[in-house]
């Protein structure tokens, strides 16, 4: 289905088949689109990894137990972190999927979608980092190991998060 958005870019266009039965197809009509200036292979996986990395480090910051980490406020938003995630993940998938030539909607999805799923996928971390650092500056004697592995972890998912936003910036289509 093709969504009214984009009804333009599309003809139907109507032919015989082998058996003699009139077949309608849509066609897209609507020029090509290519990223200007063009995002190299390399930068496409870096921003993959980073993904993966971002992924991996949410869920190694889940592992510890302690009693700090686990308060409502420092939670909350660290749990709500794999929604942007698994979102500029897909993105970032098909960014490396993506050939020389796109569709409109292919084109619009990955430059108008890579940069606001990064900044969530950075902020939210970042939010329960503070939360965090707030709770052991309250009460320094309850911080303990697992709170410094939960904070090295968020810190590296908000950090990998951050540098794919930098990059994502830099990802625009231009019609050809």
């Amino acid at each position: 289905m093709i969504p009214r958005k984009y009804l333009e870019d599309y003809q139907i266009v109507e032919r015989v088949d082998d058996k003699g039965r009139v077949r309608k197809e849509a066609v897209y009509i609507a020029g090509d689109y290519v990223f200007a200036p063009p995002v190299s292979r390399k930068e496409r996986w870096t921003i993959v990894g980073l993904c993966a990395l971002a992924a991996l480090t949410f869920i190694a910051a889940l592992v510890p137990a302690t009693m700090v980490a686990r308060t409502t406020y420092v939670m909350v938003p660290f749990i709500l972190t794999p929604v942007p995630l698994y979102l500029m993940s897909t993105i970032a998938i098909a960014l490396v999927r993506a050939g020389e030539k796109m569709i409109r909607s292919d084109a619009e999805r990955i430059t108008q979608r890579l940069s606001p799923y990064t900044l969530l996928a950075a902020v939210l971390p970042a939010a329960s980092l503070i939360a965090l650092l707030v709770a052991c500056l309250r009460s320094l004697e309850s911080f303990q190991a697992g709170d410094a592995v939960f904070c090295v972890m968020a810190a590296a998912c908000t950090g990998s998060s951050a540098v794919i936003f930098k990059k994502s910036r830099k990802v625009k289509a231009v019609k050809r």
